[in-house]
């Protein structure tokens, strides 16, 4: 079993080096069409019937170079720039980040969020990152409609916080749990999904020295349990500290 365990971790090991080099060499010609497609669509008409095609051209360059990201978060080559961040933040932050709000559709978001403070030093846009995938993932379970809950707590003699994502969808089938943070792995149907998303999320928390889990799921929805580091203020000097936004606030809204 062990020698089973360190050949899939050298073979993930590769994996992630083949990841970093495809997505560099991929970058490239992808930066290229990007150019000159958006140079195509400056000089044509407005009402020309190929500026249809050539916007659709840069919607898709640009979701290919998602899936590059992904690919090179994954492989653990993008650089971090760690931070103190209160947690609550990042939940108003990350939600402000969804630039398509009709991904939303019927679904009722909730904001449980403890006042106290709840500080984190960690990178700011991975952790975005995590918490985006995170809500995309509940809103996809939900198919538009439905409520998704985000809850922040603490443990402060353990110096620990806590972030949960919960969502009303469908449950993760009992098969598929052992497999959900799997490279890869995806139950979305093809061109939907790269299988990266919850495998790269988990590397970033593990990175952040915490934990990524499934707190529950069944029939009635899914909760997702963020665990990171509590970072003490007491044991930093008060310049690097965030200058506002260091409590959080309990809101119930839609």
């Amino acid at each position: 079993e062990t020698q089973a365990q360190l050949a899939q971790s050298e073979k993930m090991a590769s994996l992630g080096q083949l990841a970093a080099g495809v997505a560099h060499e991929v970058n490239n010609p992808l930066t290229g069409i990007l150019l000159y497609a958006a140079m195509a669509l400056e000089q044509i008409d407005k009402n020309d019937p190929l500026r249809e095609h050539l916007e659709y051209i840069v919607e898709d360059v640009n979701r290919c170079k998602g899936i590059v990201k992904n690919l090179l978060a994954y492989s653990r080559r993008s650089t971090t720039t760690k931070e103190i961040i209160p947690l609550n933040d990042l939940v108003h932050q990350s939600l402000n980040l969804i630039r398509d709000q009709k991904l939303f559709g019927n679904i009722v978001v909730l904001k449980e969020l403890s006042e106290e403070m709840m500080l984190v030093h960690a990178d700011k846009n991975q952790l975005a990152q995590v918490l985006i995938n995170l809500i995309m993932n509940a809103c996809a379970a939900m198919n538009g409609e439905g409520v998704l809950t985000f809850r922040t707590y603490r443990d402060k003699p353990n110096k620990r916080v806590y972030l949960e994502v919960s969502d009303k969808g469908c449950g993760i089938a009992e098969e598929n749990l052992p497999k959900i943070f799997d490279p890869f792995f995806t139950t979305k149907e093809p061109g939907k999904g790269t299988g990266l998303g919850l495998s790269t999320s988990l590397g970033i928390i593990q990175e952040s020295g915490g934990h990524l889990s499934v707190k529950k799921t069944g029939p009635e929805g899914t909760t997702f349990l963020i665990d990171l580091p509590l970072f003490v203020p007491e044991e930093t000097p008060e310049d690097q500290l965030p200058a506002d936004g260091l409590n959080g606030e309990r809101t119930t809204h839609a």
